[in-house]
């Protein structure tokens, strides 16, 4: 089979199981701190599968791109394990909503259990298909002490699961904690991801959360332009969230792109990335819902700082990889002063003026992005520029 068709289908399908497991966290009906944490379940569930699926992820990026041949069997293996993956969004739902009950905890781990078994079958199959290569597949963290572990810790939730219900969450969080350490372990940490791969993997992601923003826009009750009006405000959050995910896009484009090499722990911090960008449905839908609401704006403004604080760190790692591009990973990544000053300092004020004037959390947005397009832009002709001076000597040379 064509091996790189094979990644991107199974990549696409992965991508769409990840981002969506966020649907099913609905905003709260009241903008009160309490409304908000009765959906601490859904996110703890949310948080446990998204990291277990990157994590997952991480061990299919491996195997895949050592193999040297992928066979039928192979493919039907891959389709089990992405078939099971499916009910995680499921799963991840009905255990966030009732947390502490037994049988939905005991689903999301049963899935979590047949989706492990049908990982080890794409494993096995893999090496009947390279034989050649089966110590290889064991050593890229599939060994039988590896194995031995997780299933182990699956199993003893199992057990413990009618006297502690909740234990399935934890114990989610913290097989996916562990595979994430797993990888960082030793020299892990500093082995190469494929670059291609991964880049078109997060596109997928970044592509379906910057859609899912839409789905807070309502068809209006009535066929009057005021029936439309009325969802002003849900518009303007719409389009102010979709141009700053846009300006992250570029962004992160830029940044992967001056950069050669990409490793295990950049790899970390773009899955931390991504689970805080994927907030921004539901932060989204919340302030549109209650724009003048303090809690709302607060946690739009939260969200935007967590995702920035991981971009940076994003950023040094990617730095510290590429020495050699260092300085335009230092300029993408607001590295310098000017950049991370405009950045956390327009995000720490709006913190504080959201307690004075809650809607100045969309407005310092606005702001962060029409600054973020100014920047891009200055850049983007400054590339041009230099882009030109080289054809130029380089014709010049010829002569």
């Amino acid at each position: 089979m064509n091996k790189e068709r094979f990644t991107g289908f199974s990549d696409a399908i992965i991508a769409i199981e990840v981002t969506i497991l966020i649907l099913e966290i609905e905003p709260p009906e009241q903008a009160t701190q309490a409304a908000v944490l009765k959906q601490a379940g859904s996110f703890a569930a949310f948080t446990a599968s998204f990291l277990l699926i990157m994590a997952t992820w991480y061990f299919h990026h491996n195997i895949i791109n050592v193999a040297h041949r992928v066979t039928f069997p192979v493919y039907l293996a891959n389709t089990l394990w992405i078939f099971v993956m499916s009910l995680f969004p499921l799963a991840t739902a009905w255990v966030g909503r009732y947390p502490l009950a037994f049988w939905p905890e005991c689903l999301f781990i049963l899935v979590t259990l047949v989706w492990m078994g049908a990982y080890s079958l794409l494993v096995y199959s893999l090496g009947v298909a390279n034989p050649d290569q089966l110590h290889e597949f064991y050593a890229l963290g599939n060994s039988r002490e590896n194995l031995l572990w997780r299933f182990g810790i699956v199993i003893a939730v199992l057990l413990v699961l009618p006297w502690w219900p909740i234990a399935g969450i934890i114990g989610q969080i913290l097989l996916g904690v562990a595979s994430a350490v797993l990888t960082l372990r030793n020299n892990n940490r500093h082995q190469d991801i494929n670059k291609s791969r991964l880049i078109a993997f997060t596109d997928g992601i970044i592509a379906i959360i910057v859609t899912l923003l839409v789905l807070q826009l309502a068809v209006p009750a009535g066929i009057h332009v005021h029936d439309l009006l009325t969802q002003g405000v849900k518009f303007a959050t719409y389009v102010i969230s979709f141009l700053f995910i846009m300006i992250v896009w570029y962004n992160h484009h830029d940044l992967f792109n001056g950069s050669g090499r990409i490793t295990t722990i950049v790899y970390w911090d773009n899955v931390v990335w991504l689970l805080f960008l994927s907030f921004f449905p539901y932060v989204t839908a919340f302030v549109g819902e209650f724009p003048e609401r303090r809690l709302a704006e607060w946690l739009y403004v939260v969200v935007q700082l967590l995702w920035s604080l991981s971009y940076t760190k994003m950023a040094r790692d990617l730095q510290r990889t590429n020495p050699a591009n260092g300085e335009h990973i230092r300029f993408v990544g607001k590295l310098n002063g000017y950049n991370a000053t405009a950045l956390y300092g327009g995000l720490i004020v709006a913190v504080v003026l959201v307690y004075f004037v809650p809607i100045s959390g969309l407005l310092v947005t606005i702001f962060l992005a029409g600054f973020n397009v100014i920047r891009a832009w200055h850049d983007a002709q400054r590339q041009d520029h230099h882009y030109v001076e080289k054809r130029e000597e380089k014709h010049g040379t010829r002569e």
